[in-house]
């Protein structure tokens, strides 16, 4: 196991904002607000179950969502209908 591994819910947490910031913020999801939120809402529930999971303890702090979703780009829509 790699010595950089996550070993506590911070160390989860830091990981898995650098990977919904590489690859999904700023992505055609930003451009559809409804599921923009629930791919956010997401990435707090899969926080929460990578801690448990590499910890052992599910953070208490995690039962909401850690901060409100960034809206899209100012070029982008901030919604669209299909």
């Amino acid at each position: 196991m790699s010595t950089n591994a996550p070993t506590s819910y911070d160390d989860v947490s830091a990981a898995v904002d650098a990977w919904f910031n590489e690859c999904i913020h700023g992505s055609v999801l930003g451009r559809y607000t409804e599921c923009y939120n629930h791919v956010f809402a997401a990435r707090d529930e899969l926080k929460r179950r990578l801690c448990l999971l590499i910890t052992g303890e599910a953070p208490s702090a995690v039962t909401a969502p850690t901060a409100d979703p960034e809206p899209p780009a100012a070029d982008e829509p901030a919604s669209t209908k299909e």
